[in-house]
């Protein structure tokens, strides 16, 4: 018996692999491995023939690394085979060990970086890109790779470009489409993007991730019944693809197929229980249903959930986290987390905290919204930086503290007002408004940068023409950011004052509203400003995507009771009727203050 072949019988399996001859060469290499167990590169073909078939190849691999341990590349084979079979970490030791073998070794560096990114290890995974990249500025698989990394660290800009490089590279390789495709959506280019989805698709029919990534921009898009088109195409390849029955849901929600959804979402969660966004999404529907209780615990998840530029980003305070526990002469500290209106609408909660124990309460938040906090019941100072922020006992997230305090329907802490504006704000803004009629303050846009804005936002203010029939109204523009230039620009007939441009801050914001008789807004922070100052507010809402806070159906809010009425789009994209029945019903509130 015989420790190592002969070259006749390395070059008959380098043959056979060059051919692609695969199942032959597993045949040789194991009829070779009878008489030369010990042949290291007998057990690397096998290894190799193995994985190219689609089968386990642990074994052989785990044999040639053993026997060849200065062999770099039966080490990144061994790395390959664990990643095959889940044991990360044992594949990061291996691909290091190819690396000590050959620090050059680009497809080592490029596989580490897939390794490191399936651990969520993305600072180290882009790090191991660029050594590739440097080492070989046109290796394919790693601009593939880095495009995949940055679109999950939320760069977006740098994935695209990283992903645009990859497919100019390999513009065959479907991966590269669907990186680059996942970065276009994040960015708001959802023709291009789907364009990319479709291009993947083309290149590999069962690439089942472009299936499910399609299907999820399709539900972005209002185009649901073909998104639960694409997941089913997903799960027919992967039928334990646990992110295909939480699009699968997604999309079933957006119809209002609730049991459906609800259905995906547990069969999502039995495939993996640790799925963020799978917590995530199921809490949404939860919370529209109304279903709190069984909703908050699930919402909990958003901190690790993939949510593009609007993930939630716990803070590094050198505090605990505060989960529920005894408040009784402790500093809590608050953080703002998400969207202005998220604040607005759970800094109602600060009083609680008082009543529990606290000794102290502060808030942190962006600086727009750091001026108005220092007027919100219950919260002894506001910081607008977490630098700045004193010693303290304990932290915690603002969107947090209904699970903590037990809310449900019937218990939703709605004591309004819960802000007031500063007096002498509010005085300074008496002078830039109407003296004469009856007040409405306006507000057709939000945030472009949410995902379900092309829904909510008005696509121009003259959409708005048949308010402007009802005698006796003066209307404001509070409009910020997109929209302001269109309320400057306001024809003769269009009786609007455009205030939106000279407001600073939401403490303008608050003064400004605080002396409007009513406010027509749709679904931004200015909704929730309004209802936390105990004012008048109509809210016009979408039919697809309508936000979670809003329920289902209502035509009140529980969170802002007795002062917020609800405008429902009853078609996707048509606000002709909502704007028609708001006019009426504006006439009606005229008639009563002539």
């Amino acid at each position: 018996m015989t420790s190592a072949p002969t070259q006749r019988e390395i070059d008959g399996l380098l043959a056979l692999f060059g051919a692609g001859r695969y199942a032959e060469l597993e045949q040789a290499a194991q009829e070779l491995l009878r008489h030369a167990p010990a042949a290291g590169f007998a057990w690397k073909a096998l290894g190799v023939a193995q994985k190219l078939q689609g089968k386990d190849s642990l074994h052989a691999a785990r044999e040639a690394a053993r026997l060849l341990p200065g062999d770099a590349e039966a080490q990144l084979n061994l790395g390959a085979a664990q990643r095959d079979q889940g044991l990360l970490e044992e594949a990061v030791a291996s691909y290091r060990q190819a690396l000590d073998v050959n620090h050059s070794f680009v497809d080592a560096h490029s596989n580490l970086a897939n390794v490191l990114g399936d651990l969520g290890r993305f600072d180290e995974a882009v790090l191991h890109c660029q050594q590739a990249i440097g080492l070989a500025p046109d290796h394919a698989s790693a601009w593939v790779n880095l495009a995949y990394l940055l679109q999950r660290m939320g760069q977006t800009q740098g994935a695209i470009d990283a992903g645009r490089k990859a497919v100019a590279l390999t513009p065959a390789n479907a991966s590269a489409h669907n990186n680059l495709a996942n970065a276009l959506r994040d960015a708001g280019n959802t023709g291009e993007a789907e364009t990319h989805y479709r291009q993947a698709l083309h290149l590999q029919p069962r690439h089942a991730r472009a299936w499910l990534s399609l299907a999820a921009l399709l539900t972005d898009t209002g185009r649901p019944a073909e998104a639960i088109v694409c997941c089913r195409k997903a799960l027919d390849i992967e039928p334990r693809l646990a992110e295909a029955h939480n699009n699968l849901a997604d999309a079933c929600k957006e119809i209002q197929q609730f049991d459906a959804a609800l259905a995906a979402y547990e069969r999502a969660l039995a495939i993996n229980p640790g799925h963020a966004q799978t917590h995530y999404n199921l809490s949404l529907l939860l919370l529209t249903l109304g279903r709190y209780e069984e909703a908050w615990p699930h919402h909990e998840w958003r901190t690790d959930a993939q949510r593009g530029n609007l993930a939630v980003r716990p803070p590094a305070l050198d505090s605990t986290l505060w989960r529920g526990e005894s408040l009784a002469r402790k500093h809590i500290v608050l953080c703002h987390e998400q969207g202005y209106g998220d604040t607005i609408q759970f800094i109602r909660y600060a009083p609680l905290l008082k009543r529990l124990g606290a000794a102290r309460v502060s808030l942190v938040c962006p600086a727009p919204l750091a001026p108005l906090m220092t007027r919100a019941t219950g919260v002894d100072q506001v910081f607008d930086a977490y630098e700045a922020v004193p010693r303290h006992d304990l932290h915690a997230l603002t969107m947090s503290l209904p699970h903590y305090l037990g809310t449900r329907m019937d218990n939703i802490p709605a004591r309004l007002p819960y802000l007031s504006p500063d007096p002498q704000r509010v005085r300074q803004w008496g002078h830039a408004l109407p003296e004469q009629g009856i007040k409405i303050g306006l507000a057709w846009k939000g945030n472009e940068r949410h995902r379900n804005d092309a829904n909510r936002s008005l696509p121009q203010l003259d959409i708005l023409a048949p308010l402007w029939q009802v005698q006796g109204v003066q209307f404001i523009s509070v409009q910020k950011g997109r929209g302001e230039d269109e309320a400057r620009a306001a024809s003769p007939h269009q009786p609007l004052v455009a205030l939106g441009h000279t407001i600073a801050d939401f403490a303008d914001l608050a003064a400004v509203i605080s002396q409007l008789d009513l406010i027509v807004t749709v679904d931004t922070a200015i909704a929730h400003l309004a209802g936390a100052l105990g004012k008048l507010c109509w809210v016009l809402l979408p039919a697809y995507g309508t936000d979670w806070r809003w329920l289902r159906e209502r035509e009140d809010s529980p969170w802002y009771p007795g002062t917020m009425r609800l405008f429902r789009q009853r078609q996707a994209g048509d606000w002709r009727p909502v704007v028609e029945r708001l006019a009426a019903e504006l006439e009606l509130l005229a008639q009563t203050r002539r």
